[in-house]
């Protein structure tokens, strides 16, 4: 027990190091607060029980995975712009964007199309992945149709990622232990999507 916990830990450090360095928005901002909070504090030496290092596992994983996603589905755009991983990338989009008009109805585009994966057992929302990919949209698209045609484009793509993200999620191995230096799918789920969105 006492491995298996080491291990939960090991996964949730990575986990936890690695999200909080991709900008995954203000700490402050409402959804982050309990996340964010709970992540710095384990970082510091802080321990949580089993349940709660298997939830925030579960949620840093989810967001990872969004954000990979997204940034996935807009190099298949082939859109020369920031990736969601560079520091202020939505500041940057915004400022360069003429048409704030059209967020209100893209986001719904999006939010009808399922564009961004959420797994059924996380029940708070993710919100900036579909953020960075609306602000990209409305940003370099020359009309609603534009949108469409890449929402559509997007949709495409987004098959084979959303089987992929399921499959992990369910707890299939994408490797060995060995080969990629982890005891559990929720690490290997990001060292995969890692592969795929790069």
């Amino acid at each position: 027990m006492a491995s298996t916990g080491g291990r939960r830990q090991e996964r949730l450090r990575f986990l936890a190091q690695e999200y909080l360095a991709a900008h995954p928005g203000p700490d402050e901002l409402a959804p982050n607060v309990s996340l964010h909070n709970s992540l710095r504090r384990f970082l510091k030496g802080a321990t949580y029980s089993k349940e709660i290092l298997d939830d925030l596992i579960e949620n840093t994983v989810y967001r990872l995975a969004s954000m990979h996603e997204a940034d996935y589905l807009r190099e298949q755009l082939g859109l020369d712009c920031p990736s969601i991983f560079d520091t202020n990338a939505l500041e940057i989009i915004h400022n360069k964007s003429s048409h704030s008009q059209l967020f209100s109805r893209t986001w719904t585009l999006l939010v009808n199309r399922e564009i961004i994966t959420k797994p059924f057992r996380i029940s708070r929302f993710y919100s900036k992945p579909l953020r960075y990919l609306t602000l990209v949209l409305v940003t370099f698209a020359r009309s609603w149709d534009m949108i469409e045609e890449w929402v559509d484009v997007m949709a495409a793509k987004k098959k084979g990622w959303y089987r992929f993200i399921y499959k992990v999620w369910l707890g299939n191995r994408v490797g060995s232990d060995e080969a990629i230096g982890v005891m559990d799918h929720a690490y290997a789920a990001v060292e995969a999507i890692k592969k795929i969105a790069h």
